[in-house]
């Protein structure tokens, strides 16, 4: 039955990026996660000041800080990736610094997540992006269950590093891409 759910579920889903797009849901959608943090996260602490502000004027200020979401859907969200854009200044190149990882506990264990992922690799080599740096590293007994989803996304993208051109670095939280200019 679960398979079942899963295919149907997978027909027809799509990713849309948050600063692409005008569907009033999607935006709705991303900034209802934004105003609602995670208690101690790096976003809770960086927007903390910004997060009463007007629809408008709040996404406006995330995208013009390089904040964007790849938002997975069809009739339904299933889920987003979050990342911030950040500059190397030292070889002029751009990492996306992953901080958020979603998928609706309806549709966890999967493979959304790991789906979802893939599709922010693409988009980042369409894109050029040197890297995706993927939370923070951290000590197993120290690691949410969130985090210890985001670990085990990465070491299943470990076992298609050829196929998707890339090069992860597990103890890092790192993905390369294998044919950035800056590698």
């Amino acid at each position: 039955m679960t398979d079942t759910i899963t295919k149907k579920t997978m027909e027809g889903l799509t990713t849309t990026l948050l600063s692409e797009t005008e569907d009033e849901r999607l935006i709705k959608y991303a900034l209802d996660i934004a105003r609602n943090p995670d208690p101690g996260s790096e976003i809770e602490k960086n927007t903390k000041s910004i997060r009463n502000l007007p629809d408008e004027a709040y996404l406006k200020i995330l995208l013009d800080q390089n904040f964007d979401s790849l938002i997975y859907h069809n009739d339904i969200i299933l889920g987003r990736v979050s990342f911030q854009e950040h500059k190397n200044e030292l070889t002029e190149s751009y990492n996306w610094h992953v901080f958020d990882v979603y998928i609706e506990k309806d549709h966890r264990n999967n493979g959304h997540g790991t789906e979802l992922v893939k599709k922010l690799i693409i988009s980042s080599q369409e894109n050029e992006i040197q890297a995706l740096k993927i939370g923070k590293p951290k000590p197993k007994n120290k690691m949410t269950d969130g985090e210890k989803a985001l670990k085990h996304i990465i070491y299943k993208l470990k076992q298609e590093e050829d196929n998707l051109s890339i090069i992860v670095c597990p103890d890092l939280n790192t993905i390369y891409n294998r044919y950035s200019k800056t590698l």
